[in-house]
């Protein structure tokens, strides 16, 4: 959407009217802010309250913010999250055509934001906490391959030092101070951090796990009766063999549905996602699956050239992880190879 290849609008695809025709009641500008348990009803923000035969948390995730620019407002600071996160930028963009700017976070949406400002005709620079891009997906040798892309297509990778200090002027961010002492320059900045999940409202008896709710094969918490669906979960995870954090909206949608199942008392086993992680920038096409790091008895392929990276993890001679980057053609054949195990 940064891109200007889709309008905003076809972001959004579920309307009240929707909702009404399958008798589905969605009540919005209000939070839930407790549960109680023995009374089996929450508490909403504006003092209303429901009660409930059985409930699922599907509270999502929110963008986190650096702390320096926690409970602060600058016009040209925006997260790169939500739907209104990106007509803000396109509406600054539009209003004040800003010429420079930083993305903080190299993961796959700090990666598509700055694609995205770079294609409106700024100047980008990237900064990266880590020693690479997406450390908990790539490998150093795939970092190095992508980094190339990014400053072959005219914007600036850095990695391995934070921002420590800021600098402005009246309500703008002007500058970013490197742990190195450089300062960056820039009119517009954009704060792709990761996110957390929203679950600092549940009572203690529902387990978290650094703060996700923790589920069974039926997508239940530890509570009888409250279930959770999406990103605020942490779920099995087919691939990788762990319990994780699942960001993709196609298994959030089988979580909610198992989790209805149960619900509706017909309870159905969720057997685990398989996530596969893909994206689009700087002219790269990138699907990610399956462990990053083999082990010790796995074998390990990797081919490419100027145009392509390709990583693949195998085990006895089946496929358990692959990395593409560049070139993805091959995606439906390795992902079917993956499901038949």
């Amino acid at each position: 959407m940064l891109l200007g290849e889709k309008p905003v609008d076809e972001l959004t695809f579920c309307n009240q009217a929707m909702l009404e025709q399958k008798n589905i009641k969605l009540i919005c500008n209000t939070q839930v802010v407790t549960i109680d348990l023995v009374q089996q009803k929450i508490y909403c923000e504006d003092e209303r309250s429901f009660v409930y035969d059985s409930l699922c948390i599907a509270t999502g995730k929110s963008p986190r913010m650096l702390p320096l620019f926690e409970n602060k407002k600058f016009s040209n600071l925006f997260n790169f999250y939500y739907k209104s996160d990106l007509e803000q930028i396109i509406n600054y963009i539009d209003l004040c055509k800003p010429l420079t700017a930083v993305v903080i976070g190299a993961g796959l949406t700090g990666l598509e934001a700055a694609d995205g400002l770079r294609a409106r005709g700024m100047k980008v620079t990237l900064v990266e906490a880590t020693p690479q891009l997406l450390p908990t997906l790539i490998t150093k040798p795939a970092s190095d391959f992508i980094i190339k892309k990014i400053e072959d297509a005219g914007a600036t990778m850095i990695t391995g030092e934070k921002i420590v200090a800021y600098e402005a002027q009246d309500d703008h961010v002007t500058g970013l101070q490197l742990s190195n002492g450089q300062m960056l320059r820039t009119s517009l900045v954009v704060c792709a951090i990761g996110a957390r999940p929203n679950t600092q409202f549940l009572p203690k008896e529902i387990a978290l796990q650094n703060g996700y709710c923790v589920v069974n094969e039926y997508m239940q918490s530890s509570v009888p009766g409250i279930y959770a669906a999406g990103d605020c979960c942490i779920i099995y995870d087919q691939l990788t063999k762990r319990m994780q954090p699942n960001a993709l909206w196609s298994d959030a949608m089988q979580q909610g549905m198992h989790a209805a199942y149960g619900m509706a008392g017909v309870p159905k086993k969720y057997p685990g996602s398989v996530s596969i992680a893909s994206s689009s920038f700087f002219g790269l096409k990138v699907a990610i699956a399956g462990p990053v790091m083999p082990e010790a008895h796995q074998r390990i392929e990797e081919r490419g050239d100027d145009s392509h990276y390709h990583r693949l993890i195998s085990n006895n001679d089946k496929l358990v992880g692959f990395m593409l980057i560049g070139n993805t053609n091959a995606l439906s054949d390795y992902r079917r190879q993956l499901l038949s195990r």
